[in-house]
């Protein structure tokens, strides 16, 4: 089904109408709905994953780094799991002090080391690890406050 109204990329809403297959204008029902709602989940899966596959490419490829397909996508697994850990703990952050917050992240920073060590060899591991600081959105940032913008990395 096609949306009408829509532009194809949210969900529809229970009666919104569509065009069927035979031409025929139909509302979508509360199925339709939950069906589409879970394939839009997938479907945002897949394209979240493909980005962090080609995003790690560029990252290896800058480090020098060459890994097996399976230890590629073992780590690519491992940071998608730990970004998402990420996210979660700061939306549950509300009712932290700012010092657990901190311990909670260093956790996850830690446990994420280990995993990366755990997968390929240690000086591959290192190169990985010291470089998550200098890209947004992995939850390493600089502790040097010395560096601009307060130890983001830039």
């Amino acid at each position: 089904p096609t949306p009408t109204g829509s532009d194809g990329e949210t969900a529809p809403e229970p009666g919104e109408t569509f065009v069927d297959e035979k031409g025929n204008t139909r509302r979508f029902s509360d199925e339709d709905v939950a069906w589409f709602r879970a394939l839009k989940g997938e479907v945002d899966a897949i394209e979240r994953r493909e980005r962090y596959e080609q995003m790690f490419d560029r990252q290896l490829d800058r480090l020098g780094i060459s890994l097996t397909d399976d230890q590629q996508r073992q780590v690519v697994d491992e940071t998608i799991a730990f970004r998402t850990k990420v996210r979660d703990a700061g939306r549950r952050a509300g009712d932290q002090t700012q010092e657990d917050r901190r311990a909670a992240m260093d956790q996850l920073r830690e446990e994420y080391k280990q995993t990366v060590f755990s997968l390929v060899p240690a000086a591959e591991a290192d190169k990985i690890v010291e470089s998550m600081g200098r890209y947004p959105g992995y939850g390493f940032r600089s502790r040097d406050r010395n560096r601009p913008g307060g130890g983001r990395p830039r």
